[in-house]
């Protein structure tokens, strides 16, 4: 197995994404939601929509939060310090071209 595949954060995230997934089918799957499409009771729903939105997008963020963060940054966040170092380290001599982030 190729070990850039393999370090621990990405086995770590892989495995919460796969309990994050089960839990997500299991809440979709439960009376409470069967109860919530059912009745369309509008409170039930909500509350349904605001755990799957914990699940899916972590809590406190908003699906409008995932949106404003991928259509400024793609799926690639970066940090100041990350920034520094390629802008002043990496690519001190040489410029950057960049592939497939963002939203353009």
């Amino acid at each position: 197995s190729d070990p850039l595949f393999t370090y621990p954060q990405l086995t770590r995230g892989i495995k919460n994404r796969q309990n994050d997934e089960t839990r997500l089918h299991r809440l979709l799957s439960s009376p409470k939601a069967t109860e919530a499409r059912e009745t369309q009771d509008q409170s039930k729903m909500n509350a349904l929509l605001e755990e799957m939105n914990a699940l899916v997008y972590g809590k406190g963020v908003s699906p409008q939060d995932r949106e404003d963060f991928l259509m400024r940054f793609g799926c690639t966040g970066h940090t100041s310090d990350i920034l520094d170092y390629l802008v002043n380290d990496v690519g001190k001599d040489r410029g950057f071209v960049e592939v497939g982030a963002g939203n353009g």
